[in-house]
């Protein structure tokens, strides 16, 4: 089978969509040796298993690489003639282009416009309204998406197929030392995260438990990050300033020290589509907070101290059990967790994404 993939999204420091890429097309060409995938990438970029096509000048923007993929990816692709094409993230071009397969991470656009920069979340609702339909097959992560696309597009959920991302094993680094124990989130800092209630609630746990952990922000600054900021200051105005730090983009061996440093790993998103530092952090053997119902509870299940992500008083409570809890309780978390984290591979994806490439293919559209 000759496979296309468009890995526009794939750079130097992958964030959620290029680590779905990445992982995806080093375990499917593993796996599937024979099949011939060709990736679309920005200048400079290889992913192993490939053969990589530049298509774009390394470190274009968003707008740039949503010009080309709606106005210039036609081309490449009909003289590639694949058996089927994938677009990893929710849009695809106009040009009709045989068998495809769209990937549709999450809703949010959606769901809590109010997350997004105004014209950000409308080029999302329409780049998505018009690439759904066009898509012979559409992949999601989860059941929680899956109900989303349909209530939402009017999606025949008959073209829907849920495939999870995996969890790579974590690899052989030691835990971070820092001079104090910490919790730690990670992910962009954007509004969905949900960071003012988690920075309002742990300064609540702080001011009840001066010699508690600190709190650690890993990852890169998105947008509306005003509140985010405000929330900074009004900790500091309680002598809690020091106890929140941000570390910007961490690399991917940096991170898993961080993950194994920590005492708890803390998730209250308002939503997500998967939720793969979730399992991350429970295969890093951390005990887990995330946001109950949606996605977060369909991933993490029965394996972490879930809470209502709307309430700060939930969120100071799951806090207070993620920290405090028993022992005992505790290393039941932390052994449902290494168990949950488990059951998702990439090589079980890379086995069921490419069953729904054949039955795209097979459809002819």
């Amino acid at each position: 089978m000759q496979v296309v993939v468009d890995a526009l999204q794939y750079d130097a420091h992958p964030a959620g969509v290029g680590q779905y890429i990445a992982h995806l097309v080093a375990a499917y060409t593993a796996r599937f040796p024979e099949d011939q995938v060709t990736a679309l990438v920005p200048a400079g970029q290889s992913l192993p298993g490939a053969q990589c096509m530049p298509v774009i000048a390394a470190g274009a923007g968003s707008a740039r690489r949503l010009w080309v993929e709606q106005r210039a990816l036609a081309g490449p692709i009909r003289r590639l003639a694949p058996d089927v094409v994938h677009f990893p993230d929710y849009q695809r071009p106009a040009a009709a282009l045989g068998p495809s397969v769209l990937t549709v991470h999450d809703l949010a656009a959606f769901r809590h416009p109010e997350t997004f920069p105004a014209l950000t979340g409308r080029v999302k609702r329409t780049l998505m309204r018009r690439s759904v339909p066009r898509a012979s097959r559409i992949i999601v992560p989860t059941h929680a998406i899956r109900r989303d696309l349909v209530e939402h597009l009017a999606v025949n959920p008959e073209r829907v197929r849920v495939v999870p991302h995996g969890v790579a094993p974590p690899p052989s680094v030691d835990p971070m030392r820092a001079a104090r124990p910490y919790l730690l989130y990670v992910g962009t800092l954007e509004p969905r995260k949900n960071l003012v209630r988690l920075l309002t609630a742990y300064g609540m746990l702080a001011q009840d438990h001066p010699d508690g952990p600190d709190l650690v922000l890993a990852g890169g600054r998105g947008w509306l990050t005003a509140p985010l900021d405000a929330a900074r200051r009004a900790l500091g105005r309680q002598g809690l300033g020091e106890r929140v730090s941000t570390l910007g983009y961490v690399g991917r061996d940096d991170l898993w020290r961080w993950l194994k440093g920590s005492v708890g790993f803390c998730y209250p998103s308002l939503y997500e589509g998967f939720g793969l530092p979730i399992l991350e952090a429970m295969g890093a053997g951390v005990p887990v907070l995330t946001s109950q119902g949606g996605a977060t509870g369909e991933v993490a299940g029965d394996a972490a101290v879930l809470v209502d992500a709307r309430s700060v008083h939930d969120i100071r409570r799951g806090l207070d059990e993620l920290v405090y809890g028993s022992a005992e309780d505790q290393m039941a978390r932390v052994a449902a967790g290494l168990l949950r984290a488990g059951q998702y591979t990439w090589a079980q994806t890379a086995e069921a994404t490419r069953a729904v490439y054949v039955e795209a293919a097979g459809t002819g559209r």
